[in-house]
């Protein structure tokens, strides 16, 4: 792949917050790489246990079925996917050792790794990439929108597979990082004739080759996933054998429990917590620059009074977008856009402003009575910047004459409510983030129809065909070019607010090492195969 400035800069970036982050560590394990300084007779002597207050329970532990941060911190961790993408945004060999694409693009054969072995016991070969993606396109879930050009998956021999396309596909090793292998294997062993899939056994037990197996789990309370001894990657001191994996809804609760030890990590942090904890004796405060909008306020553009542009338009000028830089403490800005201008292909808009009299001059426009449509905005339930961000949405928009009545619920909830267009609301607040390094996904995910965190059900047939063209066309100018006017008629049609892109804060204890910030991956979602844990 090119390289592009934007992703230079990320590099750059990046690498600064991990000089910022030598000193990092944990109270019950570690995290990801060690400082160099760290002596092995260092290292906290095992059974090592790290303790991770989660803001929500995970959906699915099912890697076909799972779409949100809280479940991928589980299912990234159960299940190996073929490619994996480096901190310096690379994709690099994993369950795979190597690959070639075809001259025409359309097909791409990996050699996979000797010697892996899932947790039922069962060797990895062909046969379960295959299976895997075979169901993860039958399941028609989860990453299932990432493989819609995928015509067949072949098992050459035993170790080696390919994968082909009905057109070329730009980014199919990016998507391919999404992919949890599972074991075909355990799959035969547990499906039925109405669930030949084994969704239901899947959704309560694992087979995977990944770092970590699961062990017990109370759901809404806490997981717990245990050390696979047998991992091919192998093991360094101070890494953690056992996770458990706690809900804990209450942000201050969260941030209470890592003060207190209770706790070695927590997602999720308010910039104000970050940075008062960080700064504390025992504490490194780490500043990550990401490519994610938070909050981002989707309106329904199928349920009014949003279903009308100007008055979309209105409330993105009516929004007060210094309140949420004050929020973060000026650890932000505005986007201009749906997506932020440094990503590798994105377009560069100017940012947004508040406006109230041009807000208050299109409704006028717009010959909507917003008396007479309330806007019904649903809160997901657990996460601090959502609530300050909705409240921030209803006092603003309210001074240009919206009616804004906000209801919380889970996020499972929510997802349940916004499936059916009938019970979804007319505005909500999501985090919008790249999720992989492929451009096409990062707007895919939010503005085409169907897809998942499309909750303002956009559907722009123009938008529609710019996104397949740049994701097939072989030419990177060509690519770039559909995207940005993609971006630029998502822009016009106004189906978001993006209200702020914050950098990232978080307070990590001095003896958890190695924390990495997953940001192309919803940012939260832990990989505790990359901590260890130091001697305190």
């Amino acid at each position: 792949m090119k390289n592009h400035p934007g992703r230079a800069r990320l590099r750059r970036r990046l690498l600064a917050a991990a000089v910022a982050a030598t000193a990092l560590s944990v109270t019950a394990c570690g995290s990801g790489s060690s400082s160099s300084s760290t002596a092995d007779g260092e290292w906290q002597q095992g059974p090592v246990t790290f303790v991770h207050a989660g803001a929500a329970a995970p959906a699915h532990i099912d890697p076909a079925q799972a779409v949100d941060l809280d479940s991928f911190t589980v299912t990234r961790n159960l299940y190996d996917p073929l490619v994996w993408t480096d901190s310096d945004l690379k994709t690099i060999p994993w369950l795979a050792t190597e690959w070639t694409t075809s001259e025409d693009g359309l097909s791409t054969t990996f050699t996979l790794r000797d010697g892996v072995q899932f947790s039922d016991g069962s060797p990895l070969t062909s046969a379960d990439v295959k299976l895997t993606i075979e169901r993860i396109l039958a399941l028609q879930a989860g990453p299932s929108y990432l493989f819609t050009d995928v015509t067949d998956v072949e098992a050459v021999d035993d170790l080696t597979v390919a994968i082909h396309t009905k057109q070329p596909d730009t980014y199919l090793l990016p998507h391919l990082t999404k992919v949890g292998i599972l074991s075909s294997a355990a799959v035969e062993a547990h499906r039925t004739d109405d669930d030949p899939w084994a969704t239901a056994w899947f959704d309560e037990n694992s087979a995977g080759s990944g770092p970590y197996v699961l062990g017990e789990w109370q759901k809404g309370v806490q997981l717990t996933m245990e050390k696979n001894e047998d991992w091919w990657k192998g093991w360094e001191p101070g890494s953690i054998d056992t996770v458990i994996d706690q809900v804990v809804t209450e942000t201050s609760s969260r941030i209470q429990m890592v003060e207190q030890g209770s706790a070695d990590f927590a997602s999720s942090w308010p910039a104000n917590d970050a940075l008062r904890v960080g700064k504390q004796d025992g504490f490194s405060l780490v500043s990550v620059p990401t490519f994610e909008i938070e909050p981002m306020f989707s309106l329904n553009t199928q349920k009014a009074p949003f279903d009308n542009k100007l008055v979309r338009q209105a409330a993105q000028l009516a929004f007060d977008y210094q309140a949420v830089i004050d929020y973060y403490q000026g650890e932000a800005t505005t986007p201009g856009g749906p997506i932020p201008s440094d990503y590798p292909g994105a377009a560069e808009f100017p940012a947004y402003e508040q406006d109230v009299t041009k807000a208050k001059q299109l409704i006028e426009e717009s010959g909507v009575d917003l008396s007479q449509h309330p806007v019904q905005f649903v809160l997901p339930a657990g996460y601090d910047s959502f609530s300050v961000g909705a409240t921030i949405f209803q006092e603003s928009l309210q001074k240009v004459g919206f009616t804004v009545e906000i209801q919380q619920m889970p996020f499972t909830q929510l997802m349940s409510a916004y499936a059916d267009p009938a019970t979804a609301g007319s505005a909500s607040v999501i985090i919008s983030s790249p999720y992989s390094t492929d451009p096409t996904v990062f707007l895919g995910n939010f503005y085409l129809p169907g897809a998942t965190y499309n909750f303002s059900k956009y559907d722009n047939p123009e938008v529609t065909s710019l996104v397949a063209e740049a994701r097939s066309s072989a030419d990177q100018a060509a690519s770039e070019a559909a995207l940005k006017q993609a971006e630029t008629l998502i822009r016009e049609d106004a189906p978001a607010i993006w209200a702020g892109r914050p950098n990232t804060l978080v307070a990590v204890p001095d003896y958890v090492k190695g924390y990495e910030m997953a940001v192309v991956d919803y940012r939260w979602t832990m990989n505790f195969w990359q901590l260890r844990i130091a001697a305190h």
